[in-house]
C-alpha cells in the first residue's frame, strides 16, 4: 500500500476540446417519435380490466360484444381491477379471452384511432371453448378498441404488462471528450513542475473515465519504487495507480474512474509521481510519447 499523494505531478500537454454526441437508432413503433425515444416494457402483476360475463361485469359491461361492434376500453388509471396504470403508457400487453360467442368470430384489438386493421387476434370457432391469446397494443391516448367481427361473443381482458414512453438522452451514453497523442519532454528534474496539463471540457455530469499510455518513470531515494496516477483538477484517481521499478522506464497505461461524478464543466487531466513510503524522487524522466483520453460515463 502507498500511504500519500504528494503534489509533485507531471502532466501531458492538451487543448480544451467538447463533443456533444446525439442519442442514434430508429423508432421503434412510428416514424414520428424523436430518434431518441423508445418504449421501455414492464411486466407487472396481472390484472383483469374487463370481463363482460353477467356475473362479473368488470369494468362496467355485462352484455356481450355484438357483431361489428367496437368496444371502447379506458386503460390509464384505475378500470375495473386495474389501478394505477400511470398515464405514460403507450402500449399494453393483454392476455383476451373470447368465449360464449354465439358463431364463429374474431376480435381485433388496436389503438383505437382510425380504421380498425386487418388483422385478428383471437379467433372463435363456433361452439369453441373460451380462448385466450396474447395481444400487444398501442394505446390512443387512456385506451384502445376491441372489434368483434361477427357472431356474439364476451370478453375477458388481462393487462400482464406496460410500455411507457422514456426518451433515451444522454444520459444514458458515454461522451467521449478527447483521444490524443502528445511528446513528452524528457529527463525533468524532481522540482520541475511541468505545466502542459490537459484541460477537458464535459457537456454534463458523470464519472470520468481516464487513460494514459507513456513510456517514463522515476528514479527514487534508496531504489524505491515509483508510484504513478492520474488526476482530475488535482485529485488523485486512487484506480489508476500503477507501482514501476526504480529507474526503469517501461511501457505504462494508466486508466482509471473518478469515484465521484464531476459536474459539467472544464477540467484538469494530469498525472503525478511519487515514490514509495518516505522515499523522495531523485530524477524523473518521460521517453517518446504518450497517447490519452477522457470519457464520460452515466452516472446511473
Amino acid at each position: 500500500m502507498f500511504t500519500k499523494f504528494s503534489r509533485a505531478r507531471w502532466a501531458a500537454a492538451g487543448a480544451a476540446i467538447a463533443v456533444t454526441l446525439g442519442a442514434g437508432g430508429l423508432g421503434l413503433v412510428d416514424a414520428a417519435k424523436g430518434s431518441g425515444e423508445r418504449a421501455v416494457y414492464t411486466a407487472i402483476e396481472p390484472c383483469r380490466l374487463v370481463d363482460t360475463r353477467p356475473d362479473y361485469g368488470i369494468g362496467g359491461r355485462t352484455t356481450p360484444l355484438g357483431p361489428a361492434e367496437v368496444y371502447p376500453i379506458t386503460a390509464h388509471g384505475d378500470n375495473g381491477e386495474c389501478t394505477g396504470i400511470p398515464g405514460d403508457v403507450v402500449a399494453l400487453e393483454l392476455n383476451v379471452t373470447g368465449l360464449l360467442n354465439t358463431g364463429a368470430t374474431h376480435f381485433t384489438v388496436w389503438s383505437g384511432a382510425g380504421e380498425f386493421p386487418n388483422a385478428s387476434h383471437v379467433n372463435l370457432a363456433a361452439g369453441a371453448d373460451p380462448t385466450p391469446n396474447s395481444v400487444t397494443t398501442e394505446l390512443n391516448g387512456a385506451g384502445f378498441a376491441i372489434r368483434n367481427n361477427s357472431a356474439t361473443a364476451h370478453v375477458i381482458v388481462d393487462i400482464v404488462g406496460i410500455y411507457q414512453d422514456h426518451h433515451h438522452d444522454d444520459r444514458y451514453l458515454t461522451e467521449t471528450v478527447f483521444g490524443r497523442t502528445v511528446d513528452f519532454p524528457t529527463n525533468l528534474a524532481p522540482e520541475d513542475d511541468y505545466p502542459l496539463d490537459q484541460v477537458v471540457t464535459t457537456t454534463r455530469a458523470g464519472r470520468l473515465l481516464a487513460t494514459m499510455s507513456f513510456v517514463g518513470g522515476a528514479v527514487c531515494s534508496g531504489s524505491a519504487n515509483a508510484l504513478v496516477y492520474l488526476t482530475i483538477d488535482d485529485v488523485p484517481i486512487p484506480s489508476s495507480t500503477v507501482k514501476l521499478q526504480s529507474s526503469t522506464p517501461v511501457r505504462t497505461t494508466l486508466t482509471g474512474v473518478t469515484t465521484q461524478s464531476i459536474a459539467a464543466g472544464a477540467h484538469t487531466l494530469g498525472a503525478a509521481v511519487e515514490c514509495w513510503s518516505t522515499a523522495t524522487v531523485t530524477s524523473r524522466f518521460y521517453d517518446g510519447v504518450s497517447t490519452s483520453s477522457v470519457t464520460v460515463l452515466p452516472t446511473s
